[in-house]
């Protein structure tokens, strides 16, 4: 995690022993300091840099936090130091140099710039974050610039990379609204290619260093829309900014702030909001059975923000999506009763035109069967246990998927080179378990 130390050395497990020395001193020690965090005055850093090997303790202590508040421009005297004859200067010289190697964006100005002042919820816009290194040392930056941007990636998988560098320092919210908003990431097992590329960016553990006078220029493209986004669904104005802070072992640094880098706010209005069927929350699909005149119709309303994929291949197992009516008799018991027909049962039968991509906010018709003959498939299978009326729900199970094609590859090639399923059924396919509400059935047993 950023501003975390490494103990995995001497030097740096000093620099732990120092912080923690501080964490549980004095009361008077570990009260916030604002002059902390203010600009260094002349002189005031060597004055610091002796202090270190003061024989008062909370002299040292107050040096030693206010050399790391100042942070980077206080190396060149902590290295001096470093190499000074007195033991004890020197050890809490490297200790302090080594926190300090630990720090992010030292020295560096953070400014952010939309691609747009207003857009529309289904209408992608970028964020635009530009680095600058305003000091004359090296700035470390907790990611690879240019991997992020390497030809041979894909431009969803640049995006995904690109925001999860970043969503750990954004904070987003829709002005008036006091939460921040979280960014939402489909998940990445349903692409093997982003999978591949994320899970190397977190074991590599990359970083940037931005020379003194460079700029990096970093783009997310889009920011609301695509596999990784922030979901701005209402009308509104969003403001987003970068804010980081070290995680410091110490209170009082945490506190004051220290080593904190913050970018200007920039903010967009969203000048149309997405439909009430899209779910300001996490919800991806509903099941509606609904009446309709002497029909009894099935739906599936996408309530997802980006477009999804509904298998239409009805059947009693996987491959095919299992739809069932629970049945809910007169004596409260409950009964399954298999609401699809015909012999669709072999892999031959699976048909790729039957897999249906609906709109965000829009649905697809599963079926619609006469009230009459819904019926008589009810009394058939059920007899007598039917009762008069009966409620009726229908259940919707969909678990065929591009991990269940990896699994079971053999077996569709064997059984048809031709089939439909030999090439991967969309990343969109929803693979879940639905259930609509009741209506009531009356009629005749």
């Amino acid at each position: 995690m950023p501003g975390q130390i490494d103990s995995g050395s001497k030097l740096l497990m000093l620099s732990v022993m120092c912080l923690t020395c501080m964490a549980i001193g004095s009361a008077s020690a570990l009260q916030p300091d604002s002059s902390l965090t203010c600009p260094a005055k002349p002189g005031e850093i060597a004055e610091l840099v002796r202090d270190l090997e003061s024989e008062v303790y909370d002299t040292r202590t107050f040096a030693t936090r206010r050399l790391c508040a100042i942070g980077i421009s206080a190396r060149d005297a902590l290295r001096k130091a470093a190499d000074s004859d007195s033991f004890e200067l020197a050890m809490r010289a490297e200790a302090v140099l080594a926190i300090l190697d630990q720090i992010l964006f030292s020295g560096v100005d953070v400014e952010l710039q939309f691609s747009a002042d207003k857009t529309a919820w289904d209408k992608p816009v970028d964020l635009i974050v530009t680095f600058a290194n305003r000091s004359k040392y090296p700035a470390r930056l907790p990611f690879a610039t240019k991997s992020i941007s390497e030809e041979g990636q894909s431009r969803e998988t640049r995006q995904v990379l690109t925001m999860l560098n970043f969503a750990d320092w954004l904070v987003v919210q829709r002005m008036g609204s006091q939460a921040p908003m979280s960014v939402t990431v489909e998940d990445i097992g349903l692409d093997s290619t982003i999978q591949t590329a994320v899970e190397k960016s977190i074991e590599s553990t990359e970083f940037s260093i931005l020379k003194p006078g460079e700029q990096a220029e970093m783009r997310i493209s889009p920011f609301n829309r695509g596999f990784a986004r922030y979901r701005m669904l209402d009308e509104g104005v969003y403001q987003a900014r970068f804010v980081y802070l070290p995680e410091w072992n110490d209170p009082v640094l945490l506190e004051a702030r220290a080593g904190s880098v913050e970018s200007n706010a920039v903010q967009i209005q969203l000048t149309a909001a997405a439909p009430q069927t899209v779910a300001r929350h996490n919800s991806t699909a509903k099941l509606v059975l609904q009446e309709e005149e002497q029909q009894v119709v099935a739906r599936i309303i996408n309530r997802h923000d980006l477009p999804i994929v509904v298998n239409l291949n009805a059947g009693p197992a996987v491959p095919f999506a299992q739809m069932r009516w629970v049945v809910t008799t007169q004596t409260g018991h409950e009964r399954m009763v298999p609401a699809w027909g015909g012999t669709t049962d072999t892999l031959r039968d699976f048909k790729a035109k039957l897999l249906k991509t609906v709109p965000p906010g829009e649905a697809v018709i599963l079926f619609q069967l006469p009230k009459k003959e819904l019926s008589e498939t009810i009394v058939k299978e059920l007899g007598k246990d039917a009762g008069k009326p009966v409620a009726i729900r229908l259940r919707y199970s969909n678990i065929l998927s591009r991990r269940w094609q990896q699994l079971r590859i053999k077996e569709i090639k064997s059984t048809n080179p031709d089939n439909a399923l030999n090439k991967p059924v969309p990343r969109e396919l929803i693979t879940l378990d639905l259930i609509s509400d009741a209506i009531t059935l009356r009629h005749e047993p």
